[in-house]
């Protein structure tokens, strides 16, 4: 992941996740009009503002993310143990902090099951299990100081990942012809 955030892409770098949670309750706000009411929506537009000002809080490098990489996402060779990035549909420039907060999330999605909506968040990775990721994405020479900042960083960030997906998954309910139960 450390490598993908060094690529360069000749497009717009402003981050956009914050817009686009933003769209995605405008989307939802329009299909809540006609939908069963299971959740407030406005309390949602409340919990984006609040996400907002705490992500301000936090350093984090805008850096070229996946935005999206889950275990299906990540293809590993058989031959050399080399890991492939596929499926890039999100790919864009965003904080560093939401590609890898959306990555701990991912790791409580079990997408081959019976309820792959549904997180099993005693899967989100220990403390130790984050020291390791974040002290191997930041290499050798990385000091406890930047491991334990760059998990703070992760973890604030998680919780925009959890109102996009909360959000997305609430369209796609809403909209899509695809059984989402």
């Amino acid at each position: 992941m450390a490598i993908f955030h060094t690529t360069q892409v000749d497009i717009d770098r402003k981050p956009r996740i914050i817009g686009n949670i933003r769209k995605l309750l405008k989307d939802a706000r329009a299909a809540y009009a006609t939908y069963e009411r299971q959740f407030d929506i406005d309390a949602m537009a409340k919990d984006i503002d609040d996400l907002e000002t705490l992500l301000a809080t936090v350093e984090s490098p805008i850096v070229f993310c996946h935005n999206d990489l889950q275990y299906g996402n990540i293809m590993v060779s058989h031959a050399d143990d080399d890991a492939v990035l596929i499926d890039f549909e999100y790919s864009h420039y965003n904080p560093r902090g939401y590609d890898l907060g959306n990555h701990f999330s991912e790791w409580c999605y079990n997408y081959h099951g019976d309820a792959p909506h549904v997180g099993d968040f005693a899967k989100y990775p220990t403390v130790a299990e984050q020291r390791h990721f974040c002290a191997t994405y930041l290499g050798k020479d990385a000091d406890a100081a930047a491991v334990e900042a760059l998990r703070h960083e992760a973890n604030v960030y998680a919780n925009a990942t959890h109102l996009f997906w909360a959000l997305w998954g609430f369209i796609q309910e809403t909209q899509s012809t695809i059984d989402f139960d």
